[in-house]
């Protein structure tokens, strides 16, 4: 699972396996190695639950994306590219929040893109 922090955006983007693995378990869970200790690492995860609309968690164990159970559930057995939500933080400003699946590039890249989506751009793959 890839993921992106912009300013006040975050993208989380899943490959096949781990869109299947979310839509059987209910959670895909990562993480970079931040150092050599093992307690230095950045851990992200997307899980189903019951809350109402997607929302970011994020405390000293990592980055955590809830996504309501009856949204994700659509979003992983459809052909929805992806879920995207606003959530408020503070008195004026929003934390853009996307969750997506992950599209072959279409141009050349030496990336391993076997487990990404059929970009539906491409013609003939």
């Amino acid at each position: 699972m890839k993921l992106r922090l912009y300013q006040n955006s975050i993208r989380f983007r899943m490959q096949v396996s781990e869109v299947n693995e979310f839509a059987h378990s209910g959670l895909v869970s990562v993480f970079v190695q931040m150092g050599p200790r093992l307690d230095e690492k950045l851990a992200y995860s997307v899980q189903l639950s019951d809350v109402a609309d997607p929302q970011v968690m994020y405390d000293d164990r990592g980055i955590k994306l809830l996504i309501p159970e009856s949204i994700g559930r659509h979003w992983a057995s459809s052909d929805e590219v992806g879920i995207y939500a606003e959530q408020k933080i503070g008195e004026e400003a929003v934390l853009k929040i996307i969750l997506e699946k992950d599209f072959k590039c279409l141009d050349n890249t030496s990336e391993d893109q076997s487990n990404m989506f059929p970009n539906p751009k491409s013609s003939g793959e």
